[in-house]
C-alpha cells in the first residue's frame, strides 16, 4: 500500500461497483409468465436424467438447454428453418420448457420477452434462407453452427449477463495495459486486443467454442442485433469469411500463453464479485480498509475452496453414473455376447475389471485432489491489492513472446517423436491387458473407456484449479506421467467430442423420449389451464 497511507482505487473498479449497484428493475404490474409448478416438477426430474447422459458443465446447460430445444423443433417441423407464423409459439414453448426445468425462475419473465425471442427466430430463419439460396455453400455445417449462435443470444436476452460482461470489461481494462507482445512477427494492436479478449472470457466467464464464436461473431458484426435487412444481407454474403476469421482468432498462437495470465488474474475477480454481492451496502468501506478487505477474500475463499468440494463429489458422481451405465450397457449388448458367440469363451475377470475399473479409477483420481490451501489465499490477496489500487504496477507487468515458428524438419521430428508416445502408451496397455487374457474387443473397450475417464480426470482437476494462482511445480514424476497419459488423455478428449455426436443414449432421449414426452407437458399445462379457468367460472 502507499506509505502515506492514502489508498486509491483504480477508475475501471469504481465503475465496475456503479454497475454492481444498479438495482434490475422489476415491474410488478407487467404480466410474467408462469407454468404449472406440479408439472415443472415433472419436467426437472427429466431433464435432471438428462444431464446426467449428456456431460456438461454446469454453467453450459441452460445453453445446451436452448440449442436442444431449437434443434428439437425444427426436427419436428422437418425443416431446416421456421414456418412462417410460428415463431411465436416456438418462442414460448421454449421459454415454458426453460421454466419447467428451472433453467429460470417461474415467473420471473415477462411475456413481452416472448415477442423479442421470436424476433431473434425469424432474424437467424432469414440469414438462413439467404444462406441456402446459394447452392455452392456447405449449408448443413453453417445451419447447425448458426443454431449455436441463435441459442446464445437467446440465452443472453432471456438473462442479461450485465453483471459478468461487467466484470470482463474491468479486468480487460486492468490487464490490457500490463500485457506487451514482443516477437515476430508482431500483432497488430487490434489482434493482441482480441486475443486478451478472448482470453478474459475463456478464463473469468468459461466461455466454450461456441459462446466464444458468439462473442466473436458480435465484434466482427456490431449491427447484427438490430437485425436489418442490410445487416441480415452482408452477414449471408460473408459468412464464409467470417467463420473463417474466427476461427483463426479461437486458435490464435497466443492463446495458451495469454490463457495462462488470465487464469491467475480471473481468480481475483471471481472473488471480488462475491464480495461485492454478499456486502453491496458497504463495499466501499470494505475497499477502503485494507484489514477488512483481507478478512473478506479470506471468507470468500474458504466458502469458495468448500464450494469447490461439493461441485467436486457432483461432477464425480454425474462421470461416474455416466461412465457406468454406457459401460454396463456396452459390456451387455457387446463383449458379452461376443465372448460367447465368437470367442466362447466368457472371462469373467476381464469383464469385471471392464465394468468396475473406469468408475474405481474415476473416483481415486478424484479422492486425490487437492482443494487450495491458506497460502494460495495469501496470494490472491496481495495480487487483488496490486491489481486494483493505484500503485505496484510495475510488478504486474508482462512481456509475452509470440511463439517461434519451428521449421519444417523439426516439426517434422517432434510429430513423429509425439505419435512413437502414442504407440509406447497404447503398446504397453495392450500387452499388459493380453497378459490379462482380454480378447480384442474387450481390450477395445478398456482402452477407449480409459481414454474418456482420463479427459473426464483432466476436466474434473480442472474444477478444483478453478481457484488455483500457486504456480505449479515439475517434477520428474510429472514429466514422466505427461509422457505416458498426455496420449491418452488426447485420444479421450477425440472420443468425448466426437462420440457426444453420436451418443446413442442422447438420441434415444432427444427423438423417442423427449419429443413425445415434451409434447404430453404442454398438453397437460394446456390441461390443467383449462380446470383453472373452469373453477375461477365457478367463484362468484
Amino acid at each position: 500500500m502507499p506509505e502515506n497511507g492514502e489508498i486509491k482505487l483504480k477508475k475501471p473498479i469504481k465503475e465496475l461497483l456503479e454497475v454492481f449497484a444498479k438495482k434490475p428493475e422489476d415491474n410488478q404490474e407487467i404480466a410474467k409468465i408462469k407454468v404449472s409448478e406440479m408439472i415443472s416438477k415433472i419436467a426437472f426430474f427429466y431433464e435432471k436424467i438428462r444431464n446426467v447422459i449428456d456431460y456438461r458443465e454446469e454453467h453450459l446447460l441452460r445453453k445446451g438447454a436452448v440449442e436442444r430445444i431449437i434443434r428439437r423443433k425444427l426436427l419436428i417441423e422437418g425443416r431446416l428453418t421456421i414456418e412462417p407464423q410460428k415463431e411465436a409459439d416456438i418462442a414460448k414453448s421454449l421459454i415454458c420448457e426453460l421454466i419447467r426445468a428451472s433453467y429460470i425462475p417461474n415467473e420471473s419473465l415477462p411475456e413481452t420477452k416472448i415477442g423479442t425471442v421470436a424476433k431473434i427466430l425469424v432474424k437467424y430463419d432469414a440469414l438462413k434462407k439467404k444462406i441456402a439460396a446459394t447452392p455452392h455453400r456447405e449449408t448443413k455445417k453453417i445451419n447447425n453452427w448458426l443454431i449455436g449462435l441463435m441459442a446464445c443470444e437467446i440465452e443472453e436476452e432471456l438473462i442479461p449477463p450485465t453483471r459478468d460482461h461487467a466484470l470482463a470489461e474491468t479486468m480487460y481494462k486492468l490487464m490490457n495495459p500490463l500485457i506487451t507482445v514482443e516477437g515476430r512477427p508482431a500483432p497488430e494492436e487490434n489482434e493482441k486486443n482480441t486475443q486478451i479478449y478472448l482470453a478474459i472470457y475463456r478464463n473469468l466467464l468459461k466461455y466454450d467454442h461456441g459462446m466464444l464464436d458468439y462473442l466473436l461473431w458480435n465484434l466482427y458484426w456490431p449491427e447484427w442485433r438490430q437485425g436489418s435487412e442490410e445487416a441480415i444481407t452482408k452477414a449471408a454474403d460473408n459468412i464464409e469469411s467470417i467463420r473463417r476469421a474466427i476461427e483463426i482468432q479461437k486458435n490464435h498462437p497466443l492463446r495458451e500463453k495469454l490463457n495462462k495470465i488470465c487464469k491467475k488474474y480471473s481468480v481475483l475477480f471471481i472473488i471480488f464479485k462475491d464480495i461485492i454481492e454478499e456486502n453491496p451496502d458497504n463495499i466501499e468501506d470494505i475497499l477502503a480498509n485494507p484489514a477488512m478487505l483481507e478478512e473478506k477474500v479470506t471468507k470468500v475463499c474458504n466458502k469458495k475452496y468448500q464450494g469447490i468440494r461439493t461441485k467436486l463429489r457432483r461432477s464425480v458422481l454425474r462421470s461416474i453414473i455416466y461412465i457406468f451405465i454406457t459401460k454396463m450397457a456396452l459390456a451387455l449388448a457387446i463383449e458379452v455376447p461376443f465372448d460367447l458367440f465368437i470367442t466362447h469363451q466368457l472371462h469373467y475377470l476381464s469383464l469385471g475389471i471392464n465394468i468396475l475399473f473406469h468408475p474405481l479409477l474415476l473416483l481415486f483420481i478424484a479422492l486425490s485432489v487437492r482443494i487450495p490451501t491458506e497460502k494460495n489465499t495469501k496470494i490472491i490477496i496481495t495480487s487483488l491489492k496490486l491489481l486494483f489500487y493505484q500503485h505496484g504496477e510495475e510488478k504486474l507487468k508482462y512481456i509475452v513472446k509470440m511463439p517461434a515458428k519451428r521449421g519444417g524438419f523439426l516439426q517434422g521430428i517432434f510429430t513423429f517423436i509425439y505419435a512413437l508416445t502414442f504407440v509406447i502408451s497404447f503398446g504397453i496397455l495392450v500387452t499388459i491387458l493380453n497378459k490379462l487374457h482380454f480378447s480384442i474387443l474387450s481390450m477395445l473397450l478398456f482402452i477407449l473407456f480409459l481414454s474418456v475417464v482420463s479427459f473426464f480426470a483432466t476436466r474434473i482437476r480442472k474444477t478444483a484449479k478453478e481457484l488455483l494462482v500457486i504456480k505449479k511445480t515439475e517434477s520428474i514424476f510429472t514429466a514422466f506421467s505427461d509422457f505416458f497419459f498426455t496420449p491418452i488423455i488426447h485420444a479421450g478428449r477425440w472420443l468425448s467430442v466426437n462420440f457426444s455426436k453420436i451418443n446413442v443414449f442422447i438420441f434415444i432421449m432427444d427423438v423417442i423420449i423427449e419429443a413425445p414426452f415434451k409434447i404430453f407437458i404442454d398438453i397437460s399445462e394446456q390441461w390443467f389451464a383449462f380446470v383453472r379457468e373452469k373453477k375461477e367460472e365457478l367463484e362468484p
